[in-house]
């Protein structure tokens, strides 16, 4: 199955499960991490940091674990990097949408 062709099902199954007709996946690259910069694939349309809510699982940031009975702080470093992949979700019903990326993506060819 070629990269386009599971982006569309992914967005295909969302809507129907999800009952929501605007909404819209797609990829993204990484343009930059400083500034957040993104690039939408298939279009010329860079989106930065303002227009974008970041899932914390792509993050920098830190977490409580508890191991043994003992509660203890971990950094997660986990930013994004120039040149990282992205699943990003907005709602196309919105004329001022705001872009949420939520995960890295890496496809089975590239591992």
């Amino acid at each position: 199955m070629g990269k386009q062709n599971a982006v569309t099902d992914l967005r295909r199954v969302i809507k129907k499960i999800g009952h929501n007709r605007y909404l819209e996946l797609g990829m993204c690259t990484v343009l930059s991490e400083s500034p957040l910069e993104v690039l939408m694939d298939g279009t010329n349309v860079v989106l930065s940091a303002e227009d974008i809510t970041v899932s914390e699982r792509l993050t920098n940031h830190t977490v409580e674990i508890e191991m043994d009975g003992v509660t203890r702080t971990a950094k997660v470093k986990n930013s994004l990097q120039r040149g990282d992949r992205a699943l990003l979700m907005y709602d196309s019903s919105d004329n001022r949408t705001q872009f949420v990326l939520i995960d890295r993506v890496l496809f089975a060819e590239d591992l």
